[in-house]
């Protein structure tokens, strides 16, 4: 019974998604316009800004209707790095934004978002021991995060309906124009029939891209890749390629853009073949975008406060 109620939810699900045809000539004059603008403006960012310049000006910021896939080991900072974006999203820019924690309490990711924009530590946050400057710096700065448009949502073992439904409230009652789900591994699939977890991640995935081309906005997942790939990990120093991307082809196939996050002072790695040091520099690594150039930028990170510029 309850498989063949969450059949039919699924089938109205795809009946709503639809889209009116409309003449290219018409489409070509509005997208014309928005060219004409970006241009007068001599800006190359023409989606939402993740608060990294450097990063934009590889990524051109996150636009409307990509899946976005931010991947890394364990320990490399994915959840950091997207909290830091969503800070800079929603609490500098204003632009309303969601975030779908599989991984983490409501508690445990405020914390990090206190962390990342009042610059304390989150250990201390944690444990309530803050010194009186840091106390300030707390008060100061908690109320741009207090009245940013950010969004959360704990839900353990989330299914692509559940968040399917959640985010068509968030879009059209809430405004939000970003998703972040952190991690896509953690979600599951109802209503259908899987035989083996390569096929769920693959199923979570269609759906992820989907719910971005319905709700004309960008999705960020995190997703975990192979902790250590003996094929690779001498001649390239453990730096992940698109071939360590687990349990799913679809993960590349299915993302408009993926991102790896590295930190090779993880590894021991602390200099460059410049004489660079990398002590808490986090590589991020464009290795797919389908629409544009692929490349990679450095981040300085600033793991007390969860923080990267």
């Amino acid at each position: 019974m309850n498989k063949t109620k969450n059949n039919e939810k699924r089938i109205a699900a795809n009946r709503k998604f639809k889209r009116n045809f409309v003449r290219l000539g018409d489409f070509y004059k509005e997208s014309a316009k928005h060219v004409i603008k970006e241009e007068t403006k001599k800006c190359k960012i023409t989606g939402i800004s993740s608060g990294f310049k450097s990063l934009d000006n590889l990524t051109g910021g996150w636009q409307n209707s990509e899946l976005i896939l931010l991947a890394g080991r364990p320990s490399m900072g994915k959840t950091s790095l997207a909290v830091s974006m969503i800070s800079n999203i929603a609490c500098e820019q204003r632009i309303p934004a969601a975030f779908f924690s599989l991984e983490s309490s409501k508690e445990h990711l405020i914390n990090r978002f206190y962390s990342v924009i009042c610059d304390t530590s989150r250990r201390k946050i944690k444990e309530e021991n803050i010194n009186e400057e840091e106390k300030w710096r707390f008060n100061n700065k908690i109320i741009s995060l207090l009245e940013a448009p950010i969004y959360i949502d704990d839900t353990p073992g989330l299914s692509e309906l559940e968040l399917r439904d959640k985010a068509q409230i968030l879009v059209k009652e809430y405004g939000v124009k970003i998703i972040v789900i952190d991690n896509l591994q953690l979600m599951t699939v109802l209503g259908a029939t899987i035989y083996n977890r390569q096929e769920e991640v693959s199923a979570i995935v269609r759906s992820l891209k989907n719910l971005a081309l319905e709700l004309n906005i960008p999705i960020i997942a995190t997703s975990h890749i192979n902790r250590c790939v003996k094929s690779h990990e001498v001649i390239a120093g453990k730096i992940p390629l698109l071939s360590d991307l687990q349990e799913s082809s679809s993960l590349e196939q299915d993302s408009d853009m993926i991102v790896f996050v590295h930190r090779p002072d993880y590894y021991n790695m602390y200099m460059d073949e410049n004489g660079n040091d990398l002590h808490d520099i986090v590589n991020v690594i464009l290795a797919k975008n389908r629409n544009g150039a692929t490349g990679h930028i450095n981040l300085k990170a600033y793991w007390d406060y969860m923080k990267f510029k």
